[in-house]
């Protein structure tokens, strides 16, 4: 229906435009014209055919608040990693957790020594600088956000430690226009598409793609 009128109004338009002769003719193609965009490049591009381990570093007191937040993140990157990139192997979150929990110094570590562990090529170290579903000193109103540094370390060189490789940081925010009130949501829903919107901004990172101007 809704299409329907849209190509009504088009019609009437071009009708007016014939009938005056003036340049309410383009108006249709500008009604019907495709939002305005920009490719963006990847900022790493050393990802196919590799096996990647994803280490999520969080602060104690986010993790005592969202005790997933480590596998839930990593098992969303390597999703959208994976869903881009068929030939790529992503060790999986599961078995990152429990290396972790058998190893709460895990982070004391130089990641190249965690990726040995794992037989990686690279490690894709994510510290997760924010997390919460909440607005701050609003906790009425439910607004998702996740940031976090990304950095990349090569392991199939010769060094031993190689140096890491800082991308941008990584930011998503949802809802992104505003936030909801409790009567609209929950915790589980806004903490789920904020997983998602994170761990697609972080696959991003890898790969050309384009985004609304």
């Amino acid at each position: 229906m809704v299409c329907n009128r849209r190509w009504r109004l088009g019609a009437v338009l071009l009708g007016a435009s014939m009938a005056t002769g003036c340049n309410l003719i383009s108006l249709p193609f500008v009604l019907f014209a495709p939002e305005p965009s920009k490719k963006v490049a990847a900022e790493f591009t050393h990802l196919k055919g590799k096996r990647v381990l994803i280490l999520v570093w969080a602060e104690q007191a986010t993790l005592y608040e969202y005790q997933h937040v480590q596998v839930e993140i990593a098992s969303h990157v390597r999703y959208f990693l994976k869903e881009k990139f068929k030939d790529l192997k992503v060790v999986a979150p599961s078995e990152v957790d429990r290396y972790m929990k058998r190893n709460p110094d895990w982070a004391t570590e130089h990641p190249a020594r965690v990726g040995a562990q794992f037989k990686a090529d690279l490690v894709m170290m994510l510290e997760l600088m924010e997390f919460t579903t909440r607005e701050p000193d609003s906790p009425s109103l439910f607004r998702g956000r996740a940031r976090a540094r990304v950095t990349m370390y090569d392991l199939t060189g010769e060094e031993e430690m190689p140096k890491g490789v800082a991308l941008k940081p990584a930011e998503a925010v949802y809802p992104p226009d505003r936030p909801i009130g409790v009567l609209r949501a929950d915790d589980r829903i806004i903490r789920a598409e904020t997983y998602k919107e994170f761990g697609r901004t972080v696959a991003r990172k890898f790969y050309e793609h384009e985004v609304k101007l």
